[in-house]
């Protein structure tokens, strides 16, 4: 078996420019920081799909409760049950959907 390997690098963008203490406030604008910061954001997720962020402010704690929860769903419930998640409304995106129910729009 050939084992096929890929050059990619997943894009690191450092979010501390939008914790409070510089100065994120809704309804304010963005400092040059900020704006630099949502820049690097657009153009990881345009060429990429994908951003890895830095200096979020969200604790370590969180983050292994959400992905414990992720995993649990993912390989730890059987089928029946995450069709219990299911989408109840397609429009908002958010809710469970089996490998296969979901394509492309080729035509857009």
């Amino acid at each position: 078996m050939t084992k096929t390997t890929y050059d990619f690098a997943l894009p690191v963008v450092d979010f501390s420019s939008f914790l409070v203490n510089q100065g994120a406030v809704i309804g304010e604008e963005p400092t040059p920081a900020q704006l630099a910061t949502a820049r690097a954001i657009h153009d990881a997720g345009t060429a990429h799909g994908f951003v890895c962020l830095q200096n979020s402010g969200v604790n370590k704690s969180t983050l292994t409760n959400a992905f414990e929860a992720s995993e649990h769903l993912f390989t730890g419930l059987p089928p029946e049950e995450k069709t219990k998640l299911k989408r109840l409304n397609p429009t908002d995106n958010t809710g469970y959907a089996p490998i296969g129910a979901e394509s492309l729009n080729r035509k857009r």
